[in-house]
C-alpha cells in the first residue's frame, strides 16, 4: 500500500470517532472510507498493520458482498450504492493530471490545503495537506508498482492508483468559501515552480 501508515490510522480513528468508517468487501477487494476520503484495496494486499488498526475499531470485518458503518456506537450493517465507492474504477478513468504545487492556503476552518493545478486548463482545486502528505512512495511493497496521481476525472474527486489500490480525496469545498474568489483569479495564471 502506498499509504503513509501513521497518517492512514488517523484517518481511520478520526472517520470512526465522527461521522463514521465505511467498510465495503465486494468480493474482490475491501473499500475503506470515511466522509471526504476513501480507499479501495485488493483482498490480502492491506498490510497487517492498517488491518490490525481497523479490526481494533470495528472489532471485524465484512464478508464478501457485505459492507457497515462503523462508529463509537457499534456496527450498523447497510447496503451502500454511491459512485465514490467504486474508487479503483473511477481512478482508471481519469482525463487529468493536475500538478500538486508547492502553494499552501490557509482554510477557514483553519487547515492547509495543497493548491492543485491542471496545466492545461488552469483549473485549480484545494486538497487538504494531509492527503498529499499521506501519499508515500516509500511505503510500496516489492510486488506492488509505484502510484500514479494526484488523477481527476468526471468522477469527484482527487485519486492514486496503482496495481492493488486506489485512494481518493475530495478537494475542499469552496462554494462558502471567500477563497474562491482568490482561486478564480489564480486560474488566470500557470503556476511555476521556479515562482517560489
Amino acid at each position: 500500500m502506498f499509504l503513509k501508515s501513521s497518517i492512514f490510522k488517523r484517518l481511520l480513528k478520526e472517520a470512526y470517532s465522527g461521522p463514521g468508517l465505511r467498510l465495503h468487501n465486494d468480493g474482490q477487494g475491501m473499500y475503506i472510507g470515511g466522509s471526504y476520503w476513501g480507499a479501495w484495496v485488493k483482498n490480502g494486499r492491506i498490510e497487517k498493520k492498517e488491518l490490525g488498526a481497523i479490526i481494533e475499531l470495528t472489532g471485524e470485518l465484512p464478508e464478501a458482498g457485505k459492507g457497515f458503518l462503523a462508529t463509537k456506537g457499534g456496527n450498523q450493517y447497510e447496503i451502500w450504492e454511491s459512485i465514490m465507492r467504486d474508487v479503483m474504477g473511477n481512478a482508471t478513468k481519469y482525463k487529468r493530471m493536475p500538478d500538486v504545487t508547492k502553494m499552501l492556503i490557509r482554510t477557514k476552518q483553519g487547515t492547509l490545503a495543497r493548491v492543485l493545478q491542471d496545466r492545461s486548463t488552469g483549473e485549480i482545486m484545494l486538497l487538504d495537506e494531509i492527503f498529499i502528505s499521506l501519499i508515500d512512495e516509500k511505503a510500496v511493497e516489492q510486488q506492488e508498482s509505484f502510484p500514479t496521481g494526484p488523477l481527476a476525472g468526471d468522477a469527484e474527486g482527487v485519486y492514486w492508483v496503482n496495481d492493488i489500490m486506489a485512494f481518493m480525496a475530495l478537494p475542499v469545498d469552496l462554494e462558502y468559501s471567500k477563497t474562491g474568489k482568490l482561486i478564480e483569479n489564480l486560474e488566470k495564471f500557470l503556476i511555476q515552480e521556479d515562482d517560489w
